[in-house]
Order: structure tokens, then sequence, then C-alpha cells
């Protein structure tokens, strides 16, 4: 800002700070931050830019601090309420990120609709690439058409079964391409656990002790080995320069999946990612934003928004979706100065 601070408004100075912070220059993005601050300017961005320096610079008692009083300020700031439970599962504070988790409230219609409207404004190709990975019955595929009517669709279904019925529900789609394998963060082979509830089917096992599958009369079946490949390498081999969006429902493989499309996410080769995470004990290893964002935050990527939140309120977070955007998206910035 310099010496001159009348020269930009506070929400010029914000996104200043916010650049330098994608460029990994912390020191002076919180120098412009505590200027703009002295001059009597407070908002719920600025506490969310000092917070995600905090973490950054490994001080996670701060961190935790400003992302509360972040989420405070906005309670619809979607990423500041992330951003703290991160943190907080990164300190081993698993019944803080739990009342975190309900604190957030978020309406799963309005947040839905949220969602879509802010895939059409992300996504500006008139003909978008995307990866549905874990299509199952085509749900997905399905509703990206309906967003997308030109989109060309590359839909990941492991299980030979579910694979051969996308293929017969869009026998007549050639934009609609079925790929029998699994996505992961090696090429070769995973065993694949699949379950009575063949949408719950996994590469990780059940949780025996979990009461989630109990109450929902949910347990193991038939498993069988699978191959799988990687983002990086598909996308290599069907000449695929840029995704659109990379949609992941894997059932707790989702961490893997962006392990192995490291190159495309350094080239800043995906325009948006839409991402289950299951937050409850249902199997092995319960999912976290931790796992997700130690993959994605480093490289400047941040959340927009989250939906279909289940249950909605009163009771533990079994499940949601995240939608995050690549770096250089200016949007949700817009929306929250």
């Amino acid at each position: 800002m310099g010496d001159d601070t009348t020269l930009v408004t506070p929400e010029q100075a914000l996104a200043l700070a916010s650049t330098l912070l994608q460029g990994g220059h912390c020191e002076q993005a919180a120098s412009i931050l505590e200027q703009i601050a002295a001059q009597g300017y407070e908002s719920a961005h600025r506490l969310l830019l000092l917070a995600r320096i905090a973490r950054l610079q490994s001080r996670l008692d701060e961190a935790a601090r400003l992302f509360h009083a972040a989420s405070d300020a906005d309670p619809a700031l979607d990423e500041a309420h992330a951003g703290l439970i991160g943190v907080l599962e990164a300190q081993g504070k698993y019944d803080q990120a739990a009342v975190a988790l309900r604190r957030a409230r978020i309406d799963r219609n309005s947040q839905r609709a949220r969602a879509d409207a802010l895939l059409k404004e992300s996504i500006t190709s008139p003909a978008p690439i995307i990866i549905d990975a874990g299509a199952h019955l085509g749900e997905s595929c399905d509703r990206f058409l309906t967003l997308f009517p030109r989109a060309c669709l590359h839909a990941f279904e492991p299980v030979p079964v579910l694979a051969q019925g996308l293929r017969t529900k869009f026998a007549a789609n050639p934009q609609i391409r079925v790929v029998s394998k699994g996505l992961s963060d090696a090429e070769g082979e995973l065993i694949f656990h699949a379950n009575q509830d063949d949408a719950t089917g996994s590469f990780l096992p059940l949780d025996a002790a979990s009461p989630y599958a109990a109450q929902a009369g949910n347990s193991p079946a038939q498993s069988c080995t699978v191959p799988t490949t990687t983002l990086d390498a598909y996308c290599a081999q069907q000449t695929i320069a840029r995704i659109d969006l990379l949609k992941l429902d894997v059932q707790g493989h989702e961490a893997a999946c962006l392990a192995g499309a490291q190159n495309l996410l350094r080239q800043g080769a995906i325009g948006a990612i839409q991402v289950e995470i299951i937050t409850a004990p249902f199997y092995a290893k319960p999912g976290s934003f931790l796992d997700i964002e130690r993959h994605l935050i480093p490289l400047g990527w941040r959340l927009a928004t989250l939906f279909d939140v289940f249950p909605d309120l009163g009771a533990p977070l079994f499940q949601l979706d995240a939608i995050y955007q690549p770096p250089g998206n200016t949007g949700q910035d817009a929306q929250e100065d």
C-alpha cells in the first residue's frame, strides 16, 4: 500500500493481500491487513486472511481463534467454518471440531442451489470436460448434463455391474464415456469392498464398530479386485490438457485421488473440484477437511461453498460436499467483500 494509504480502498487492499498470500508472501500480506485495521476497518474477510496466514505459519491456536472470529462476523462464510474445523482436527481436538461442524448451520436446499449457481459461474467453457469419479448410477452425470448440456463427461465406476449399467443408460449419448476403473494415487489394482448398499462400496472396508452402518442395516458383501489409474495418467493417455470440473465421490478415497492428480493441480489444469467428505466413523478411516486441503491449500486453492450437509442440524455430522476453487477465481471474493 505504501505510505499513501488513500490510494486504495480497504476492499482493494484486501484483494492485494489475498494475492500476496496466494503467492506465499505472508509477511507482506499481514502488513497490509494491519494497516487497514489501523484505519478502523474490520471485516470477516480480513479476519479470514489473518487466519490463513496463522495456519500457514503453524500458529494453530491463533488460526483457530481468527477462523472462529471470522465465522462469528459472517456466519455464511463457509471457508471460515471449514478453516476452523481443519485446524481443530490438526490439533487433535475432534470434539471441538464436531461442535464447529454443527455450528455451521448450513441449509441443504439453498446450498445445493448455490453450489449449482457457483459451478455455472465458474465454468465458462461451452463444452466443459468433467471427470465424474464414483459415477454409481449416473446421478451426477444427469445433474451435470442439466447444468452443462454440451459437457463431455468421463464417468469412472470400478464396479463392473454398475459400469455396465452406466453404459446401458447412456448408450445413446456420445458425450459420456464410461471408464471401468477406480481413480487412486497409483496405477494398478486395489481391493474394492462391496456392501449390501451398493452406494457405499469403497476401497476402504466398513468400520466394524460403526453405529451408522448398523443403524442402516448395511454390511459387507463380496469384495473384488479392480483396476485403478491416476487422474494424471488418464489425462496424459487421453490427451486431456484441462479438466473444467473434477467431481470426487469415492467413499473415503478422495484424498488418494487428489494425490494422483498433483501434476494437473500444479499446472493449474483443473477449473473446480467438487468433493464429498464423510466425517463419521463409517469406514475404517474417517475423512476430514485436513485430508483434502493438504493437497489444495498449499497450491492456493480455497473452499468456495458447502452443500448436501447430512444431517442438517441437531445431530453429529455424517457427510457433506464441498466445492473448491483454484487461485485466481475472484467470484467469491467479490461476494464476501
